[in-house]
């Protein structure tokens, strides 16, 4: 239920401001449910006097505010940094890349979310590189929606800290769907973290990754802590609807 609501605060501001007054309608329900058979008992009239029970609206009024603007920033998607994808505003995936060979492209109208990217980067060395804007090196979740055909992946490029900061090195996690537990990293630069998906209309894979648990989990066995996303590697043939930095 929260999953949804998240994604229905993430469409707009004209939607954030209509979900937080459904929030509030339901936080004002449940705080006047919760409360009511107590004044209706007349405990708050015999301890805190006929004008507690006069006003108490107010209070009821104060608290739900105060629960739903909780609740709202707790559900409130995280500012999105970088989005690449279709969109006017967005990093575009058929040409915002690096790679040594020449991977297959295509763009068309999906029945769900319009413009999308049929992507065949499965030969060597067709991968494709997506460098990751000024704003958006600081981010700490990448959400990717798609549709898998073969052997499709993606690897973080991240840059690492020592403890006390004075060192730093350069580190790959591949995110991985065949696997269900982290693969440390040793002294490799390379490292597997295991993911999930969650179906998603029209057939569709939603996948988010917490960047800074992911690396605790590989890297950080190692003590190494996460600093910076410098660029997201696409392998593989895949349905990208979209790949979000938050």
């Amino acid at each position: 239920m929260f999953e949804n609501v998240k994604d229905w605060l993430d469409k707009g501001a004209k939607e954030k401001i209509i979900g937080y007054l459904i929030l509030f309608v339901a936080v004002y329900g449940i705080v006047w449910g919760l409360v009511e058979p107590i004044i209706a008992s007349d405990i708050v009239e015999r301890n805190f006097g006929a004008d507690a029970v006069k006003y108490w609206w107010k209070y009821q009024f104060f608290l739900s505010v105060l629960f739903t603007t909780g609740l709202y920033l707790w559900l409130v998607p995280k500012k999105v940094l970088q989005r690449i994808g279709a969109g006017p505003t967005d990093t575009k995936a058929d040409s915002n890349f690096k790679s040594d060979g020449q991977p297959p492209i295509i763009v068309f109208n999906d029945g769900y979310y319009g413009k999308v990217y049929d992507i065949d980067a499965r030969l060597q060395p067709n991968y494709l590189d997506y460098e990751i804007l000024p704003g958006a090196h600081s981010a700490t979740q990448i959400i990717y929606t798609y549709v898998p055909e073969q052997d499709f992946r993606l690897y973080l490029r991240v840059r690492l800290v020592s403890k006390n900061k004075k060192e730093e090195k350069l580190g790959w996690i591949a995110l991985m769907t065949s696997i269900s537990l982290p693969e440390e990293a040793g002294d490799k630069e390379e490292v597997k973290y295991p993911v999930t998906g969650e179906n998603t209309k029209g057939g569709w894979i939603r996948t988010k990754v917490n960047i800074k648990e992911a690396v605790k989990a590989t890297f950080g066995q190692k003590n190494w802590q996460y600093d910076k996303l410098l660029f997201v590697r696409m392998r593989g043939k895949a349905k990208i609807q979209s790949i979000i930095l938050r």
